[in-house]
This record gives C-alpha cells, structure tokens and sequence, in this order.
C-alpha cells in the first residue's frame, strides 16, 4: 500500500491487521489492530476529518493501481489513557440526578451543554447556551 501524505509518500506491507493511524494534521502512522485497541477507544459511529490542514491522505493499492479514500473509512479514536468528555446540547428541560440515592441535581434548558467528563455521571456539569457562545469554550 502506499500513502500520500503532505509531508511525503510511505509505502507499507498490509496485512489482515493493519490500520493506519491519521491525525488531525494529516500525519500517518501505520500500526496493527491489536496495538490500536490496546491504546484507543474506537468510536465507529463517529465521522474523523482532518482539521488542521488543507490535504487529506490518499491511500493506493499497488497491486491494483487503485485510489481507496480512507477518509471515508476512518473512525474517532481518543488514547486509552487520556481523559475525554461527551459533550450534549440539550433539546428540551433536564434534570440529572447524579445518585439513585441522593436529591441533588443539575438542571439544564435547551440549546444548554451537559458535560459528562469520562462518561461519569456523577462529575456531570451543564453549560449554559449563553456562556458557551461567549467563546469561553472551543467547539470541537
């Protein structure tokens, strides 16, 4: 298989567990897909694109001549080891109770942004429509 990559061309055997690794700014890494789901969370319903470059990596088949776009193949993964967060707007009232056996809550009104940082409910916290479109926050 070859790659084109803005920052040149790299050629590679590919086997049955081969998965190239595309980053934000376009940058390959070829790697195995037991490496890959030992370091990421794959989210297979969630789009990738570039962002912080005008090319997208091209994929060839050398065999066949052929041109695959990987981008269209290509799934978010976040590194094992890294925190995340999942990030909601909220379409209607919210009111999250954080235990079963607790009375507090958060609340929440649509356009508002419920945060759950590492899927932890109970570390959940809301940001109002208002303060996020202040540019206080970057949208992803």
């Amino acid at each position: 298989m070859g790659v084109r990559t803005a920052k040149g061309d790299i050629s590679t055997p590919v086997g049955e567990d081969t998965v190239v690794i595309i980053g934000e700014d376009g940058s390959v890494r070829i790697s195995n897909l037991d490496r890959l789901n030992k370091s990421f969370r794959i989210y297979k319903d969630w789009r990738f694109t570039v962002k912080q470059t005008d090319y997208v990596p091209k994929f060839k088949n050398k065999d066949t001549e052929t041109i695959v776009d990987g981008m269209a193949h290509a799934r978010v993964c976040i590194p094992v080891e890294a925190d995340f967060s999942r990030a909601f707007v909220l379409k209607h009232k919210v009111k999250l109770f954080r235990n079963k056996d607790d009375s507090s809550y958060i609340s929440g009104r649509p356009g508002d942004i419920m945060v759950l940082p590492n899927d932890d409910r109970n570390e959940a916290y809301m940001i109002s429509k208002t303060e996020f479109e202040k540019d206080t926050y970057s949208k992803g």
